[in-house]
């Protein structure tokens, strides 16, 4: 136990000074005026064999397996810009060896319209919204924080999250004890493009209106805004988390969870992976 507390000590030293934990790129995007309205990020690692998709022997079968992947977009609402409507647009594209740019998927949020939809290329190579529903982004009111997270799970398994919200329906809320034999719970929603979520490229963001982008994360890892405290640092990853919070969590995060509220939970609706 002597080895484990100053681990402990560490983490939370690095959660309260970097705002990210275990990430390949932290982007400021404030630095040039163009890339907070519009931004195109060239996915680390795709040429590399291996990295993100790798052959493994499970049970005398060979499986393709991913290494889960998430992206974090912060911004802030501003001032309106004429009669511009607020949209938030944000999605993965595959570029094939002739630079050709395809969309694989996407979601776009019409603040003003307070909805949003999710779109594919589908395999008849039509644009295909598969899902929609209404949101308040609360853009009217300048200094106002959003986030869009995209997690990337599997080759058809992709969850956009706006401000804690889930941008999908349709699925199963866990409510069993993890370390059971009992089958998990998937979600029902798949993301069935004409390419594979593990086939892009490029992740690329546009926003119009109030909406300016401040920062970009990306990695199989967690981020969140940057200056908060840990206690407040749990609470924004667990309200946007896929963790269902009646599953059994381990002695560690139940006894932060206890100390920053016993009635916190993650959205719960995306099942977990």
């Amino acid at each position: 136990m002597t080895f484990g507390k100053p681990v402990v000590v560490l983490t939370l030293i690095l959660v309260t000074c970097y705002a990210n934990q275990g990430c390949i790129s932290d982007l400021d995007l404030t630095e040039n005026a163009s890339d907070m309205k519009s931004y195109d990020f060239p996915i680390p690692m795709t040429d590399v064999d291996g990295y993100w998709v790798k052959s493994q022997k499970i049970r005398n079968y060979m499986y393709e397996v991913t290494a889960n992947r998430n992206f974090y977009l912060f911004g802030e609402f501003g001032a309106p810009i004429d009669d511009e409507p607020t949209t938030i647009n944000a999605g993965l594209y595959h570029e094939g060896e002739d630079g050709t740019r395809q969309l694989i998927y996407e979601t776009v949020i019409d603040c003003d319209a307070g909805n949003w939809k999710n779109r594919i290329l589908n395999k008849d190579n039509e644009i295909e919204v598969i899902l929609r529903g209404e949101l308040s982004c609360n853009h009217t009111i300048p200094g106002n924080k959003f986030d869009l997270i995209l997690k990337n799970d599997n080759f058809k398994l992709a969850n956009w999250i706006f401000n804690a919200k889930a941008l999908q329906y349709g699925v199963t809320e866990i409510t069993k004890d993890i370390r059971k034999s009992e089958k998990t719970v998937r979600p029902t929603t798949r993301v069935n493009s004409k390419y594979s979520t593990f086939t892009a490229t490029h992740f690329q963001v546009e926003t119009t209106g109030r909406a300016n982008m401040e920062r970009l994360v990306f990695g199989q890892c967690e981020a969140w805004p940057k200056g908060l405290d840990c206690a407040s640092a749990w609470k924004y990853l667990f309200a946007r988390s896929k963790v269902n919070a009646t599953e059994t969590l381990s002695e560690a995060a139940a006894y932060w969870l206890k100390s920053i509220g016993p009635t916190f939970k993650g959205l719960g609706v995306f099942g977990n992976n």
